[in-house]
């Protein structure tokens, strides 16, 4: 699939890590499947993993961690 934001690339699955940030509580997901433009480096996520990432910062929320990492696991 061509690249939307410069529609040079062509996106490529590639795991990443990702950074989120909520009321000074910081979360970074590690090995985040994506995928990413090999020209410009946009990323995009199915709704699947955006939910996903969500669950496990809320989960690290809720546990009061002001800085956590943590895996996705990808399914077997």
């Amino acid at each position: 699939m061509n690249c939307w934001k410069c529609h040079h690339g062509v996106y490529k699955a590639q795991k990443v890590n990702v950074k989120l940030e909520r009321n000074n509580s910081i979360v970074i997901v590690k090995n985040v499947p994506s995928k990413v433009c090999d020209e410009c480096g946009d990323t995009t996520y199915t709704s699947k993993t955006v939910e996903r990432m969500h669950k496990l910062a809320n989960n690290a929320l809720e546990n009061g961690f002001e800085i956590s990492v943590v895996q996705m696991k990808t399914a077997a």
